[in-house]
């Protein structure tokens, strides 16, 4: 749930309250920037950073530059980031504080000793502070100009409280200066003062808080660990500053430092602030961003490089909903996607360049969306490529066929994709530069290109610039552009485009009448907005009362969706076929239109029991889903095809949770089918099928949640059981002059024109799509990149041809898949080449038949990176799975492969020699074990299920409480009096295991690497 911007005025109440509504401690997304690096709070809880690692600051065990975001693992649960010059600091859910980098020298985040009960933290640049709910403040780090506020100047590297302050709401740390806001409006300020920061009237640095001179009815204050500045923003809208000034940064006209505060000369309808090097950035209400002071390196954002004295707006950048700078600039926007701008020269800015920008560009690997369409399904990857499987009779795929593909097959020639949204039997997907392609079926003008000719590959919709969001419904299509006016084309019988006709459309024409719109969606016949004001409006047919006015009557125009309290504070739409759903800013779901028990004209509330504190909804035909801030999936209406996903096809008339899915990212309804993608980047659906539209590689319909048949490994060095061909080039390694960086490249052999070089890979495959990218680079068409299947061609490409996706279907079965590019023509041998990467294959073991119970389990941990077998294409599925073992599989499944190696010895018979010490010394760090007794971790000991059950509970959420298992055991033969009974109680719970029979559990029994697939596919990959 993305925060609702609301007018200055209303924000001190919003303040006021702060320690109250922190006992939820929703995760709130958030950017934060540091003296080189950046961090991105999600709505899931979980942390990105990018950017300088220098001091292990971006918390992934190492000290490596990262210039896209990487999630830090080991943590979740968060509610509250901050980033310093050279450390990080983390509120979870429970209160406690967690800190990487400078400060306490570690490269992976640790709890801070001794912080219970926070909710809000501040980092400068070389010490921190934390905001306990009972409005005391704590501070720790350097302390030689007084910034630790504790009336001394000794260093300190546990947290201390800070003298004579109560009643605070918020924080913020200057470079070597601290601020807070109390809760009556007025700010308080200790430690650096040289240049005024503290805004007392003096340059005398101060040890304990001094109030800043003049300023009331404050409603938040920032500084940062760049800046020797200070900000402060009112309930009206005004922004007032003060310190140092040489470059413009307070924002008066001057250059000028002031010891008090001053006004930011022509800023009005502010609704947050940031400080960085040498300026200053705000938010304004309308979800612009403004700044002024240095922009040498383009931090501003205006294009222009030239400080500016007073405020300014960044080019081209609307949505907004919160803002952080540094020596660069962020912008968290409405979509979830982040804008960055400025220097560059860590890769901080997170495009994976080093290149500093004058304007905001969209930070990659953060994208990830899911759309759900009638009967086929789209995947939007992190890369920015876009995946299809399903119905494809008009070309709806994109793969420029009208096959059905039952598993994922790339859209042809997109990169870049933002968005993507799924209709009936068409598509659209939102590039990084504002412009919208379409695909697929086309009779009413749903691609919007002017012509109502299907399309089998996606196509670009003329004169449509600007565009920040996207929708599908049935058989028309909307956007939102960067100055919030929505465009429709596509099917108008019933009014659905909003231009006051009822003529079909199939060029974007303008929804009339509205502006400030920052979402939409759109269903069979009728269409959604929401404006950043929080109101919902809605045109179209309104025969079920799907508008929301109170009335069954259809409208042309769009009308405010009324009801109880006007509806006012929304921040997510959704339309179903007959029905639209609104999310509030307080957590809750709201519902109207036609339903399979009745109709409501006025928004209805869902029940409280499961509708509380809702981050996300999403619609189907018949059906409803939301996710709640725990990460549950809940959903209600029509499961005839187990789209509800609690394993039956039992209508629900009230919400049910969808069983064995947890931390979903994305959620998306549409037909009888339901899809989530996950926080780790795993596609997970459920539902009718008959279309292959849930990517299993299957036709048949599925109750619960599973995931699709989703491989794309990606370049390196060549694969084990891959084999060149011939030629002199050695295949799989990156050519100096390859376009695309870790592209592999395939060149002609050196002597004669009939010479090639390829690779080769034999073994059993499940059916599938064997799916890759390429790019050819050709003198004459007579030169063949060529796939081939058991020696038969199955794809050839020739000539000077661009990348894209491209593949064949295999069936299961054992098969050679081979690439090779011939050079058959004239030219120089070796002077032509093509390029392949991301290639999907859906490869399977030898020894695990289909008719294994853990066949999709094992096949999971396979795709995921988890297992690659136990040698020879073989996993040995009844083979007992032994401690050292057990390590690789968890820590592989939990966090992914370590980042190095051991140093010393994690237990006294695990030296480092052994290839699974840095398994077992995770294990170990990640308190998931203590060994087996004395000094020992006995990693040959075959693991009991008993032992199984302790770690996975505590590789997922830590060791239960003392005394879970109460006076009820789970299974018989578990008694209470079980050292492990609170663990497999959890097990048991969050859906992992059922037992071995006979309402027993077996604790004592040893667990087989099929069993154990099973467990972890459970536990790890949601299935």
């Amino acid at each position: 749930m993305y925060p609702t911007r609301v007018p200055a005025r209303q924000l001190l109440l919003c303040f006021l309250l702060f320690w109250i509504a922190a006992f939820a401690q929703a995760a709130v997304p958030k950017v934060a920037a540091g003296g080189s690096h950046s961090l991105m709070l999600k709505a899931d809880g979980t942390l990105w950073a990018w950017g300088s690692n220098s001091s292990g600051q971006l918390g992934d065990g190492t000290t490596t530059q990262r210039p896209k975001p990487q999630r830090i693992s080991g943590i979740a649960g968060v509610s509250a980031v901050a980033a310093g010059y050279v450390h990080s600091l983390a509120v979870k859910k429970n209160g406690t504080v967690w800190a990487w980098g400078a400060l306490n020298g570690a490269t992976r985040p640790v709890p801070v000793p001794g912080l219970t009960g926070v909710v809000a933290v501040a980092a400068g640049e070389a010490h921190s502070l934390a905001l306990k709910s009972d409005g005391s403040v704590w501070a720790w780090g350097l302390n030689s100009l007084g910034q630790l506020g504790d009336g001394g100047t000794t260093n300190r590297s546990s947290p201390v409280q800070v003298s004579g302050l109560t009643g605070v709401v918020a924080v913020a740390a200057g470079s070597a200066h601290s601020l807070a806001l109390k809760n009556d409006g007025t700010v308080w300020a200790w430690g650096d003062n040289a240049y005024g920061e503290l805004g007392d009237g003096t340059s005398a640095n101060r040890s304990s808080p001094v109030q800043v001179s003049g300023l009331s009815g404050v409603v938040a204050v920032e500084s940062g660990a760049n800046s020797v500045h200070s900000l402060a923003l009112q309930s009206d809208g005004t922004v007032w500053a003060w310190g140092y000034n040489s470059d413009g940064q307070l924002g008066d006209g001057t250059m000028t430092g002031r010891y008090s505060p001053v006004q930011v000369s022509g800023l009005t309808g502010a609704v947050a602030v940031a400080t960085g090097f040498a300026y200053s950035l705000a938010l304004k209400s309308d979800g612009t961003v403004w700044g002024w002071g240095r922009n040498a390196s383009g931090q501003l954002g205006d294009g222009s490089g030239n400080s500016q004295l007073t405020p300014v707006p960044a080019f081209a950048l609307t949505g907004a909903v919160a803002v952080a700078a540094g020596r660069h600039s962020l912008a968290l926007r409405s979509d979830g996607t982040v804008r960055a701008w400025g220097e560059n020269n860590s890769g901080k800015l997170g495009d994976g360049t080093t290149t500093d920008r004058l304007v905001p560009v969209t930070v990659s690997g953060l994208a990830g969306a899911v759309a759900a369409g009638a009967a086929h399904s789209l995947v939007l990857k992190s890369n920015g490529t876009v995946w299809a499987s399903g119905y494809n009779d008009y070309g709806q795929l994109g793969d420029g066929t009208t096959t059905e593909r039952y598993s994922l097959v790339a859209v042809s020639g997109l990169a870049r994709v933002t968005a993507v949204s799924a209709g009936w039997c068409h598509s659209l997907a939102l590039k990084d530069d504002g412009a919208v392609w379409a695909w697929g079926y086309n009779t009413d003008g749903e691609l919007g290109i002017g012509t109502t000719t299907d399309q089998h590959s996606p196509v670009p919709v003329p004169g449509l610039t600007g565009v920040v969001a996207v929708a599908a419904g049935q058989f028309h299509s909307l956007a939102v552009k960067n100055d919030g006016t929505v465009w429709a084309w596509g099917h108008n019988l019933r009014g659905e485009l909003g231009d006051g006709s009822t003529t079909s459309r199939s060029s974007p024409v303008q929804v009339s009448g509205l502006t400030g719109v920052v979402a939409v969606a759109a269903g069979l016949f009728h269409s959604l907005a929401l404006r950043s004001d929080g109101t919902a409006w809605a045109w179209g047919y309104n025969a079920f009362g799907q508008l929301g006015d109170g009335t069954q009557t259809d409208r042309a125009t769009p009308v405010q969706v009324s009801g109880l309290k006007g509806l006012t504070g929304v921040v997510a739409v959704a339309a179903g076929y007959e029905h639209s759903l609104a999310l509030t800013s307080d957590g809750m779901v709201w519902a109207w239109g036609g339903s399979a028990a009745s109709n409501f004209n006025l928004p209805t509330e869902l029940p409280a029991a499961s509708n509380v504190n809702v981050i996300k909804v999403a619609a189907g035909y018949y059906h409803s889903l939301f996710v709640t801030g725990d990460g549950t999936v809940w959903t209600w209406g029509d499961n005839s095809h187990g789209q509800l996903g609690d394993g039956t096809t039992t209508m629900r008339y009230t919400p049910v949770v969808a069983s064995g899915l947890t931390d979903p990212d994305t959620i998306s309804g549409n037909g009888y089918y339901s899809m989530a993608l996950k926080k780790d980047g795993t596609v997970v659906t459920w539902g009718a099928n008959y279309y292959g539209q849930l990517g299993d590689g299957t036709g048949a319909d599925h109750y619960t949640a599973r995931p699709m048949d989703d491989l794309f490994p990606s370049g390196g060095a060549m694969p084990s059981g891959w084999v060149a061909t011939s030629g002199s080039y050695a295949p799989w390694t990156v050519a100096a002059d390859v376009p695309y960086a870790g592209w592999q490249v395939l060149k002609s052999g050196a002597v004669g024109n009939a010479a090639h070089s390829g690779i080769q890979v034999s073994g059993s495959f499940r059916d599938g799509f064997v799916a890759f990218q390429r790019k050819v680079s050709s003198e004459v068409n007579g030169d063949y990149l060529r796939l081939y299947v058991d020696g038969v061609v199955k794809g050839e490409w020739s000539g000077e041809q661009d990348w894209s996706h491209v593949g064949t279907f295999v069936s299961s079965g054992n098969h050679t898949v081979a690439w090779a590019y011939e050079k058959n023509g004239s030219g120089a041998a070796g002077t032509d080449a093509a390029w392949i990467d991301s290639v999907a294959l859906p490869t399977a073991f030898a020894d695990v038949p289909s008719s294994n119970f853990a066949f999709d389990y094992i096949h999971a941990l396979k795709d995921a990176g988890i297992t690659t077998g136990c040698g020879g294409n073989n996993y040995c599925p009844s083979q007992n799975v032994t401690r050292d073992q057990m390590a690789a599989f968890i820590i592989r499944a939990k966090e992914g492969e370590p980042a190095s190696a051991c140093a010393t010895p994690p237990f006294t018979d695990v030296p480092i020699s052994d290839g699974f010490c840095k398994y077992v010394k995770r294990m170990l760090d990640l308190a998931i074990t203590t060994g087996c007794g004395g000094g020992n971790y006995c990693p040959n000991q075959n693991v009991t299920r008993d032992q199984m059950a302790a770690f996975i509970i505590r590789a997922v959420e830590g060791n239960p409480p003392a005394g879970y298992c109460g006076s009820s055991a789970p299974f018989s033969d578990v008694p209470v009096s079980n050292g492990f009974c609170g663990h497999i109680k959890r097990m048991a719970e969050l859906g992992i295991t059922t037992g071995c029979g006979g309402g027993n559990y077996c604790p004592g029994q040893t667990v087989s690497r099929d069993q154990m697939a099973a467990f972890l596919g459970r536990a790890f990959l949601g299935m």
